[in-house]
């Protein structure tokens, strides 16, 4: 459910592969099996936080503000 475009714009915007962590050290990129979410995918969890239906702004705005925290 384009989680393969999702995967490499996580990367692009990251600027890390993954296993790897951004220089901050706020952000480390993980594959997972599953988070429970199929029906709301591509998903990906924050903080302990879940979001579906992501795409690029998506994901885009959800990293934003976490770097405003």
């Amino acid at each position: 459910m384009r989680g393969d475009e999702l995967n490499a714009h996580a990367q692009q915007r990251l600027k890390i592969g993954f296993h790897e962590t951004t220089g901050d050290g706020r952000f480390t990129l993980e594959r997972v099996y599953c988070l429970g979410n199929c029906a709301n995918s591509p998903a990906l969890m924050i903080d302990d936080e879940l979001h579906g239906r992501m795409d690029a702004q998506k994901f885009d705005d959800v990293i934003s503000a976490k770097e405003n925290d």
